[in-house]
């Protein structure tokens, strides 16, 4: 099982370009016909703020699939091929987990404990997924950690 949030990731991204793109040309604009410091300030603040935002955004990749759980992590403008993973590890190591859903921007918290009894938390905002993701997300790591739960390896 794959999810992603690309396409919205990628929307959002494009997005901010476009309104850093209007703000500029609104500031060389105004620049020229009015000599309004103030606007001038909140237009440069603005297109810092969208900088800001431009590059906290990540395309996250959450992939289940022959006993190893996988998390992709890159930027919308990559083009690369081949991305390699953010963290991966097999899924024995899950002992538990917690997702927040909100309407925008949930997270997801993974714990885990690996062979050598550390235990890490792993965290991923879920910015983009939609409903439907997320409940793929959910029961894919119920049917996880109950059955780690049930027969624990570790």
């Amino acid at each position: 099982m794959k999810v992603s949030n690309c396409l919205i990731a990628k929307m959002t991204a494009y997005s901010l370009l476009i309104a850093m793109t209007i703000m500029l040309v609104c500031l060389v604009v105004l620049e020229q016909t009015f000599k309004n410091p103030l606007l001038d300030c909140l237009l440069i603040t603005g297109i810092i703020l969208l900088i800001i935002a431009l590059t906290k955004i990540r395309t996250i990749t959450y992939e289940f699939s022959g006993g190893c759980v996988t998390i992709r992590k890159i930027h919308p403008f990559t083009f690369k091929k081949f991305v390699s993973p953010d963290v991966e590890f097999p899924q024995t190591y899950i002992r538990d987990y917690n997702v927040q859903n909100n309407m925008v921007l949930g997270s997801l918290v993974l714990k885990i404990k690996s062979k050598r009894n550390k235990s890490y938390a792993i965290k991923m905002r879920l910015f983009g997924f939609s409903h439907s993701q997320r409940k793929q997300i959910n029961s894919s790591l119920i049917s996880i950690v109950s059955k780690n739960n049930f027969n624990p390896t570790i």
